[in-house]
């Protein structure tokens, strides 16, 4: 691996419904990474 490179996890997280928006409230509060699927605009707003 190069010096510049560098490796990040994160979880990947389908949020369709309020209680999948809970369970991200309590990620983001943990400061923990995650990266959100959506199948459209309007739940890429949300």
């Amino acid at each position: 691996m190069k010096q510049h490179e560098f490796i990040q996890e994160c979880m990947v997280v389908s949020a369709p419904n309020k209680a999948g928006e809970h369970f991200l409230k309590r990620f983001k509060r943990k400061r923990i990474a995650y990266v959100t699927l959506t199948n459209n605009r309007q739940e890429e707003e949300r």
